[in-house]
Formats: structure tokens, C-alpha cells, sequence
């Protein structure tokens, strides 16, 4: 009876080992439809799970370059009749079985920048107009997106040169990996617009003439030129120029009304030492405070020149 027990055993641990031999006769790769790598370069160790053959065969393949890992946010596919191509270059104890599809995609692990990141990045950089009722900036090239290498990125914004009212605007964007030094730098453009309160001209106005709520229509619109008035309507102002009828007044159309106008009588307070007179002149021409302007004495005709100190009053000091 021993015998026979014997017997069995070794018939069946024979078929076992014949089995056992048969199942790791070869060198099987093991490779998934889509593989996320770390590493710039490619190897296949990275893409397949290699079972089978002995340890220096496995680590050989596992050494397999395959270029170039993709850039982030780019994807990289490699077929399997290309990578069998490959591995018939390799002379192994056993023959290798592809277990994989017949395209793999391969992307590089990455960190995704949202330009609406970018874009609050930016605003924060443009300071609050309060004479603007809104302000808005339209980009003309903000990226969708931006695939970064993992890591700390730091994000730097400085305007190039002066930040408009309103009109054209660019930034330049810097993103800094501390860890590695990597940098970046994108230059990215747009447009201010804003909107406010503005005034239409209801007719044609003259020059000289002082403001007056009456002769204006008060708008919410978008501006055009930036020098439009806006806001409330500054009092104690003037017109320089003609202004046409339904044109929108601009900062560059108006002036304060002068302290002295061309042509008024003014008091002349002349100081020498401590003496103090008082005389009568004519203005020939505007004055505003501290202003040097032209005055005639109406009994001789002289000239002199005399500072702006008040409405109708003037100094001089002899």
C-alpha cells in the first residue's frame, strides 16, 4: 500500500513541475491601455509589469529606452507591433509574450494652471478707479490652460510700463518651481474698458462759458477716449474751447474759472518795506492763483506784472 502512495505522489508533483515549467516558459509584459510616468526619460519598466525569465533578463528590459517621456499636458502613444520590433532585438532564454493593446498612451504626470487663475492673478494687479462706475479687462491671448511639471510654482505679475485708465495693457507672467529653478515667462496682452458716468452736450457751446448741469445730458456709458469727464460735474469751471452739440465733454475741453479775467478791474496791493498802498488795475489777460499776470494802470498806462492772490487781487513787492 506504501508503495503505491509512493507512487502517486510522484506522478503527481511530476505534472505539477511539467505545468509549473510550462507557465513560466516564457517572459510575459503586462501593459495597460493608458500609463501616467514620472521621469523626463522613458523606460520600459516604467510602462510594463514584467514577469517571468531571471532577474538579469527582467532588468534588462526594464532598462529598454523608449525616448523621450512626453512633455506635460502632451500625450505619447507606442504600438505593440513597435515594440516588438524592439524586443526582437534582445536574444533571452525565453520568448516574450505582449500582453498589451495594440496602441498605449503615455502622458508625464503634470500640475494643470488655469488661466482663470492667471486672470485673478492679473486683475489683482490693476488698482480701483472710483470715478468708474466698472472696469473690466479683455484678454487677447490668456492661455486655457497651462501643464506644469509637478512642484511649488510661484506666480509673478508685473505690468509693462504704465496701467492705462482704459486701452491696450500687457503683463509679464512669470512661474518659478523653487524646487528645481524652473522657469517660465509668458507675455500676455488685452484691453481695459471701463464704464462712468459721462456728459452729452445737449447743443453747441462757447468757449469761456461756465459749466452748467443744464446744457449737459448725464450718461452711463462705455468710454472711448478716456479724457471724457466724468463723475459728477466739477463746479467752478470753464469751457476752453467750443464744444458741438451731442459730443461728450473732455477733461481737456474745461479749466477752473480764473480768480482774474481779461479785461476786470482788480485791487492792487503794493508792499515795499513796511509800506502798504493800494491802487486800481486793469487785467490783461486770465489769472489763476499764484499766477504772474499783466496788469494796466488805467491813469498812466503803465505795464507791470503783479502775483494772483484772490478773486480781483493782486500783490506786488517792490
Amino acid at each position: 500500500m506504501g508503495w503505491r502512495i509512493l507512487v502517486f505522489s510522484l506522478i503527481f508533483w511530476g505534472i505539477f513541475i511539467v505545468n509549473l515549467r510550462a507557465a513560466t516558459a516564457e517572459i510575459i509584459l503586462q501593459i495597460p491601455a493608458l500609463v501616467t510616468v514620472k521621469s523626463a526619460k522613458l523606460y520600459l519598466g516604467a510602462i510594463a509589469k514584467i514577469q517571468g525569465g531571471t532577474d538579469p533578463e527582467r532588468q534588462k528590459l526594464a532598462q529598454l529606452s523608449l525616448g523621450e517621456a512626453p512633455r506635460p499636458g502632451k500625450e505619447r502613444s507606442i504600438s505593440k507591433k513597435y515594440l516588438a520590433f524592439l524586443l526582437k532585438q534582445y536574444r533571452l532564454s525565453l520568448p516574450i509574450r505582449l500582453e498589451m493593446p495594440a496602441q498605449v498612451q503615455i502622458k508625464s504626470q503634470a500640475f494643470c494652471l488655469r488661466g482663470s487663475t492667471l486672470r485673478q492673478k492679473i486683475e489683482a494687479t490693476i488698482r480701483i478707479d472710483k470715478s468708474l462706475n466698472k472696469r473690466w479687462l479683455d484678454f487677447y491671448n490668456l492661455p486655457q490652460k497651462i501643464w506644469l511639471k509637478p512642484g511649488d510654482w510661484q506666480i509673478k505679475v508685473a505690468p509693462v510700463g504704465r496701467i492705462p485708465l482704459i486701452g491696450g495693457i500687457s503683463f509679464k507672467v512669470t512661474l518659478t518651481n523653487e524646487k528645481t529653478a524652473e522657469k517660465r515667462v509668458y507675455n500676455i496682452s488685452g484691453k481695459l474698458r471701463g464704464k462712468a458716468f459721462v456728459y452729452q452736450a445737449k447743443r453747441g457751446l462757447a468757449a469761456k462759458k461756465f459749466l452748467n448741469e443744464q446744457d449737459f445730458e448725464k450718461q452711463e456709458r462705455e468710454l472711448k477716449t478716456g479724457r471724457e469727464v466724468r463723475g459728477e460735474l466739477p463746479q467752478k469751471y470753464r469751457l476752453t474751447t467750443r464744444v458741438p452739440g451731442r459730443s461728450y465733454l473732455q477733461l481737456t475741453q474745461i479749466e477752473p474759472v480764473p480768480l482774474v479775467h481779461k479785461g476786470a478791474r482788480v485791487k492792487v496791493i503794493v508792499r515795499q518795506r513796511q509800506c502798504v498802498i493800494s491802487l486800481v488795475g486793469i487785467a490783461r489777460e486770465d489769472g489763476w492763483q499764484d499766477n504772474q499776470i499783466g496788469i494796466v494802470n488805467p491813469d498812466s498806462n503803465h505795464l507791470f506784472q503783479a502775483r494772483v492772490i484772490g478773486a480781483n487781487l493782486v500783490e506786488v513787492n517792490l
